[in-house]
């Protein structure tokens, strides 16, 4: 299969879809690799880099994308990559549709098939605080650790039982767990000094937990931390932000709601995702979108569109459009 990746588009994003390792691990496994020419530099990973590990350089992004047949990239596509499209063609990536109606339309009329890592089934400090942590899955789990291991008051909140009892299990009376709901997050945010909505249903737009009437409740000067900005936000108040202007105040809270903040330490997390996904990617790669699906359902899960049909439930029920089960399809 022909592979690619381009230089990410997005305002102050700097990683990259492929290292120069991961390069050399697809064409040791007999796929072509293109890269456009310095779209690993923000990583610090160089051109020649590419071009020892066995990619084929090329001047713009517009001639990788009509090249290969899967592109993987970082972040999701934006406008100006539309016109790139072409049918058949995997976009392997962070997709987050539910939060954007224009770039799901896109990919169903140009007819791509879009895999996206969030829905792949991740990687893993004063004086006492309070903090709140909205969501119990891998993000909030690993801020639990860092809250924990800087001595704070954490409370955990969850709606999955048995996720908090695993909570319980792992943190025990350093945590409280609590099964999330308005009540309990509402209380909890008065006292809280730090509060992080780590919310993912994937493929679905976050659900608005934490209510605006709820920021005059809090302590002035605290901290909402949305992670789930890039799926609309758990928070009403949320709205994205970048790097070179991270945070904004609502009724007195501040807010740091950027939109890719691995993005700020761009060698590590560039890293740290394209080893997380690159078995996938070699799958995809060795057996094409449609046999890989049948070898593994992560990757099955993954699937948001496929030749013009939206084939993620909770996308089309955000948006109220046709939905195809993926088994359908092939």
């Amino acid at each position: 299969m022909k592979i690619g990746t381009v230089k990410e588009i997005k305002k102050f994003e700097y990683r990259v879809g492929l290292t120069p390792d991961n390069v050399k691990s697809y064409v040791n496994a007999g796929h072509q690799v293109y890269v456009e020419r310095n779209a690993g530099v923000g990583s610090g990973f160089m051109t020649e880099d590419y071009v020892k590990a066995g990619a084929i350089i090329l001047e713009t992004a517009r001639e990788v994308w009509a090249t290969a047949d899967m592109i993987v990239k970082v972040k999701e596509p934006l406008p100006d990559e539309y016109g790139y499209f072409r049918k058949g063609q995997i976009i392997y990536t962070y997709l987050h549709l539910a939060a954007d109606r224009a770039l799901t339309d896109a990919m169903l009329a140009a007819g791509v098939s879009g895999v996206a890592y969030e829905m792949l089934s991740g990687v893993p400090g004063t004086p006492k605080a309070k903090v709140v942590i909205v969501g119990g899955g891998s993000v909030g789990t690993n801020a639990c650790k860092i809250a924990v291991g800087m001595g704070a008051d954490v409370t955990i909140m969850d709606i999955n039982i048995h996720r908090l009892e695993y909570l319980d299990d792992i943190f025990g009376a350093r945590v409280q767990t609590l099964y999330s709901n308005d009540v309990n997050i509402e209380n909890a945010l008065k006292t809280a000094d730090l509060v992080v909505g780590s919310v993912l249903i994937p493929g679905k737009k976050a659900p608005k937990l934490i209510k605006r009437s709820y920021l005059r409740e809090m302590r002035p000067g605290s901290v909402i931390v949305d992670v789930a900005v890039d799926q609309g936000g758990c928070c009403e108040t949320t709205h994205m932000t970048y790097h070179d202007d991270p945070i904004y105040k609502v009724d007195g809270i501040v807010h740091y709601c950027v939109g890719n903040m691995p993005g700020a330490v761009p060698r590590t997390s560039t890293i740290a995702l394209t080893n997380a996904t690159l078995s996938y990617g070699l799958a995809l790669a060795e057996n094409g979108l449609e046999a890989a699906c049948h070898k593994d359902a992560r990757i099955y899960s993954a699937v948001n569109t496929y030749d013009g049909k939206l084939t993620c439930k909770n996308v089309a029920d955000s948006f109220k459009m046709e939905y195809t089960d993926i088994h359908e399809c092939f």
